[in-house]
């Protein structure tokens, strides 16, 4: 054998050594959201994708597929503040239903050899909230399954896409009929559960990137009293990177809480809806700003990019001063 062959050996071996090296690795890459629960059956209508794994840790919420393009029509200015003379009960709960499978498109696109891990929670209905030892079964248990979930998966990013306040606890609470000092106790009660369940799962992982959603309060989180604070995303942890949402201006929407790590678009967002008439649907919030922002980080995983990286690559101006760090064009 000549050295010019054994010379294309050794260069094909390493090559291939660096191929499966390069594969395994990021095949290994996983992001977990922290969502509602989603209908298996209707992401399988979306995706053959053999690395989306579904952990609902409740049965999701059944979506009415009679007269659904209306519904989406309607969800689409639900999520704008824009709906008018319509049972906003039970939009409410399709908008939980559409919610989860809406992020997990956004989150998952062009990521078909990342793990996507969807936890999917229970929705936080007004009746529930009254059901006996709620802030166990629903909120202290599935949080306890959640850290389960991390701790298995080991995930490079756990992108969360909702939160919680107590000011919606305590006027859910209201409107079952309850007395507002009740309301208001049990309201804080549920929040410092949710917030010592966070605490718990953001200190035992501390070198996992917790990509959040900032919520739609339109909130300043570090001046806003305990009650307007949304929570995980007012949690003060270097783990936590806060994501806002732009308007079309490039400018804070005026729903995002702020201040924020990094903005980008979140306003009337395509992805998978629940209506299999309607296969996409246009949402806006914080929600869709965080999926985006996990899409795109993961992206830059995958290329060696390290988080510190890809905030450094980012920019800002003058109408986002104060309220955001970096913005995501």
């Amino acid at each position: 054998m000549d050295g010019l062959t054994l010379n294309k050996i050794i260069h094909v071996t390493l090559l291939v050594i660096y191929l499966f090296i390069f594969y395994k690795g990021s095949h290994n890459h996983t992001i977990l959201i922290v969502d509602m629960s989603v209908d298996e059956t209707i992401v399988k209508s979306y995706t053959q994708n053999p690395n989306i794994h579904i952990v609902n840790l409740t049965p999701p919420l059944a979506f009415d597929q009679n007269n659904c393009s209306e519904k989406i029509y309607l969800l689409e200015n639900y999520f704008k503040n824009e709906v008018i003379g319509v049972d906003t009960i039970e939009l409410k709960k399709s908008a939980y239903t559409v919610h989860g499978l809406h992020i997990l498109g956004l989150t998952s696109h062009n990521l078909n050899h990342w793990n996507i891990v969807h936890v999917g929670f229970p929705p936080t209905l007004k009746e529930h909230l009254i059901s006996e030892n709620y802030i166990e079964n629903e909120i202290v248990k599935p949080m306890e399954r959640l850290k389960k979930e991390i701790a298995k998966w080991k995930p490079s990013i756990v992108q969360v896409a909702s939160g919680e306040t107590e000011r919606e606890n305590r006027e859910d609470l209201k409107a079952m009929n309850l007395d507002d000092e009740y309301a208001k106790v049990y309201a804080r009660k549920i929040i410092v559960a949710w917030e010592k369940s966070w605490l718990n799962i953001l200190d035992t992982f501390p070198t996992t990137t917790f990509v959040v959603s900032s919520g739609n309060g339109g909130t300043n989180l570090v001046t806003a009293d305990l009650a307007n604070r949304s929570i995980p995303s007012s949690l003060t942890r270097q783990n936590i990177i806060r994501v806002g949402s732009l308007n079309e201006r490039r400018c804070l929407s005026s729903f995002a809480n702020y201040p924020v790590d990094v903005a980008l678009s979140g306003e009337l967002v395509e992805s998978w809806s629940a209506c299999l008439k309607s296969p996409k649907i246009k949402l806006t919030g914080t929600s869709q700003s965080s999926a985006l922002f996990s899409n795109y980080l993961a992206q830059k995983m995958d290329k060696g990019f390290t988080v510190q990286d890809v905030l450094s690559e980012l920019t800002t101006k003058n109408c986002l001063k104060d309220k955001v760090k970096f913005e995501l064009k």
